[in-house]
């Protein structure tokens, strides 16, 4: 019971960072036309505006993972995993979710130590 709570949990989280990042791709676009606009008729250019670009780029893609993994709208190479049965998915899929975080996880292991020894001393 405690285990179907909390994947209903993490589903409806899921679910609003999904959401999130729907009025965050709105803002981005908003604010690519305002870029646009204003360097193209105006010739004014903000770097401000350029940097939120891809700060708010950055914010989508990263809040929008959890939502994207949830739907399976992530992007794989289907050769194979058309012809699976749902088990079959469901183990690619662990497979291919630990394997790359366990990339991410090296790499940060090995950066972040030599990176705050440089901040720090």
């Amino acid at each position: 019971m405690f285990l179907l709570r909390l994947e209903r949990g993490i589903s409806r989280f899921s679910n609003l960072l999904g959401m999130l990042s729907a009025v965050l791709f709105i803002l981005l676009l908003f604010n690519v036309f305002y870029d646009v606009l204003m360097r193209y008729v105006f010739n004014d250019v903000s770097i401000a505006m350029q940097e939120l670009e891809w700060h708010l780029y950055a914010a989508i893609f990263l809040i929008g993972i959890p939502y994207g993994i949830q739907n399976g709208g992530h992007v794989r190479v289907d050769l194979i995993y058309e012809n699976l049965s749902i088990k079959g998915k469901a183990w690619i899929d662990l497979f291919g979710c630990l394997f790359f975080y366990c990339h991410l996880l090296c790499l940060w292991l090995i950066t972040e130590p030599s990176f705050l020894t440089k901040r720090f001393y």
